[in-house]
């Protein structure tokens, strides 16, 4: 991990929107932190809710990732999909579907991209 990270501009941690999930996030966190201090900051970060399930445990989630970690949250996120996961045994993305089933998905993949673009780009 760390090598890779060496290597970034930008380091992405998706995380589930639950407090365990990012509790988990502390080594990752920790260690993107340590390349941040390192770069002088020119190595940037952000979390990203997948399997996103809106309600109480994704707010203290949310809470968790400022007051914990201290890490910027991507406004968008990736709600749970049994069919993303269908396309990934599969080998496909869910942009290469056409189907009303799809399209969800394929947005809020979309929009994530779009914001990420958005703070690599300043």
């Amino acid at each position: 991990m760390l090598d890779s990270i060496k290597c970034a501009d930008f380091v992405l941690m998706p995380c589930a929107s639950t407090p365990p999930d990012v509790w988990g996030l502390a080594p990752c966190v920790e260690v993107v932190n340590e390349r941040i201090k390192a770069t002088k900051g020119e190595l940037k970060a952000a979390v990203l809710f997948n399997r996103y399930q809106k309600g109480e445990f994704a707010r203290m989630a949310a809470q968790g990732i400022k007051d914990l970690h201290h890490m910027p949250l991507l406004t968008s996120t990736i709600k749970q999909y049994v069919k993303v996961a269908l396309c990934i045994g599969e080998g496909v993305t869910v942009f290469e579907f056409k189907t009303k089933v799809y399209q969800p998905p394929a947005q809020q993949f979309a929009q994530a991209g779009d914001e990420l673009i958005g703070l690599i780009n300043g």
